[in-house]
């Protein structure tokens, strides 16, 4: 049986903001050419199966390797965290149920000078 996921692309529900749920007392500025920490959270839709990844790819920015940490609530999984140029993958977990709010804290290097964009997608692992 496929999975909605396998067949059919899903809009995921992704807020950025600090990490750890450090208040934001004011404007959210993001520096070009530092490290800066950013916290992004991601609604899962559906549950994904276990051989999937999650995969970030960075437009006008670039992660800082090593950086990343991913929190998937009360699951206890030991991820593998890849990164290739402007993309991170996120694989070697087990399933994770839908509802569950996964959160990513890593740093990044802002190189644009307007906008950056971060793309989520959840994948098959490769």
């Amino acid at each position: 049986m496929l999975y909605p996921i396998a067949t059919v692309s899903y809009p995921l529900t992704v807020s950025i903001g600090l990490p750890y749920d450090a208040p934001i007392t004011g404007p959210m500025n993001f520096y070009r050419s530092l490290r800066q920490y950013v916290s992004v959270k991601i609604a899962i839709p559906y549950t994904v199966p276990d051989g999937y990844s999650i995969r970030f790819y960075l437009v006008g920015t670039a992660f800082v390797a090593g950086t990343a940490y991913a929190n998937f609530q009360s699951l206890t999984y030991t991820p593998v965290y890849t990164y290739v140029g402007s993309d991170l993958i996120i694989s070697g977990m087990g399933p994770i149920p839908v509802g569950t709010v996964v959160i990513v804290n890593f740093q990044m290097t802002i190189s644009s000078t307007n906008q950056f964009f971060v793309n989520i997608y959840i994948d098959t692992a490769q």
